[in-house]
This record gives C-alpha cells, sequence and structure tokens, in this order.
C-alpha cells in the first residue's frame, strides 16, 4: 500500500466488505475453493527468495508468537468486517480465482498485489496487524481499480501534486535497488492502489529518475 492510514479509520471497514460481498458473489464451492487456495500455495512457495516473500510468509502463516496480539492471516479462525463473516483461506481462495479472470498482465500484477499486501501487513512496531486490516490490504491491492464499485483507498492528493506519491513510493529501499523493468511493474500497481495519484504524471517521473540512474 502507499500509505499505512488506520484500517478501521471513517467508513473504511464498510467499505471493505461492500467489497467483500461483490466478491462473494461468484458462486464456488468447497472444492473451488479448495483448488483455487491450492493454486495459490503453489504460486507463493514457487516464488524467489526475498525479504517482500519472507514478511508475507510470516503475515500469512507463521504460527502467533507468545508476545503478538495477532496472527497469521491463515489461522483457521473466522472473524468478521462490519458484521461479514470470513475466514483467511476462502479469502485468498476468492481472490485467486478473482485474479483467474484479468488479462495476463494485469493477472502478473494482482498476483504480486497479494504479496505486497501481505508483506505490507505489520504495524511500525514490528507486529502483524489484525486480519481486519490484512483483509483490508488484500483489497485495495487485488481489488480496487480492478473490480466494478470498489472503492476503499483514497489517497488524498491534490491533482498535480507528484512529490507526494513519489516520495511514498520511494520511501520503500527496496524500490530504490529494483531493476527498472520491475520498479515501472511495482509503479503501475502502485498507481492501481492509489487511484487518485494521476498515473501518466506520476510513471513519467518515476521514468525519469531511471533515467537519472543510468
Amino acid at each position: 500500500m502507499g500509505a499505512q492510514a488506520d484500517v478501521h479509520s471513517g467508513d473504511r471497514d464498510l467499505r471493505t466488505k461492500n467489497a467483500l460481498t461483490l466478491l462473494w458473489q461468484t458462486r464456488l464451492d468447497a472444492d473451488q475453493i479448495n483448488r483455487q487456495f491450492e493454486d495459490f500455495i503453489r504460486y507463493f512457495d514457487g516464488l524467489a527468495h526475498s525479504e517482500k516473500k519472507a514478511k508475507a510468509n510470516l503475515a500469512l502463516r507463521v504460527p502467533k508468537r507468545a508476545h503478538e496480539s495477532f496472527g497469521p492471516l491463515l489461522d483457521n479462525i473466522e472473524f468478521s468486517i462490519h458484521g461479514f463473516m470470513l475466514d483467511g483461506k476462502e479469502l485468498i481462495a476468492r481472490l485467486w480465482n478473482f485474479i483467474s479472470s484479468l488479462d495476463l498482465n494485469e493477472q502478473s500484477l494482482a498476483k504480486d498485489g497479494i504479496v505486497t499486501a501481505l508483506s505490507d501487513s505489520f504495524a511500525p512496531s514490528g507486529d502483524r496487524v489484525c486480519n481486519q486490516g490484512k483483509t483490508q490490504r488484500l483489497c485495495i491491492s487485488v481489488l480496487q481499480g480492478r473490480l466494478s464499485e470498489v472503492q476503499i483507498d483514497n489517497l488524498e492528493i491534490p491533482k498535480q501534486d507528484l512529490a507526494t506519491p513519489l516520495n511514498l513510493f520511494f520511501a520503500n529501499q527496496e524500490r530504490r535497488e529494483m531493476e527498472p523493468q520491475q520498479l515501472m511493474e511495482e509503479a503501475r500497481l502502485f498507481c492501481i492502489e492509489n487511484p487518485l495519484v494521476p498515473r501518466e504524471g506520476f510513471l513519467a517521473q518515476v521514468e525519469l529518475v531511471i533515467g537519472q540512474r543510468e
């Protein structure tokens, strides 16, 4: 995510519930949910080792540690967002099923969006955020900008202000070290996650930064 907003502020929980309601409109039986979930796990386990993958894995399935308030998304415990009951396994399965309906370029971005959202599911203290927080990040990274009527996160940026999103984008140390092609993919994903960012101007500025490196 471009900004670490309070996931419970304003009507964000309600907007997340609305996104989940739309996602759940697709009929999936237990076998389909299991298959989609297993497909995601194969994809995730097949990713090359990186700091982002390690953090995502911690948010996804590493058991709760003694000092933590919150454990992994896949803890086999139902939780509620504004009265909408769900569990981590079905959430991942449904997101993965939705991704399969996208064109190949968007599939690639959305798949990486799941990993990015999970890797960002930590409080400043380093502890994992609650499952509601993880879910909101996942919905923003995968559904916002792709599934009609989903609008959870509004990064309040004046139309011509590019300095703010650029500073947010490059605050991530990994992005400052990425190869040009990977960096541009991250930049496009950032624009999807933050639809108020002026896309063309932002991408042009990222390309300028790449040019200055060479």
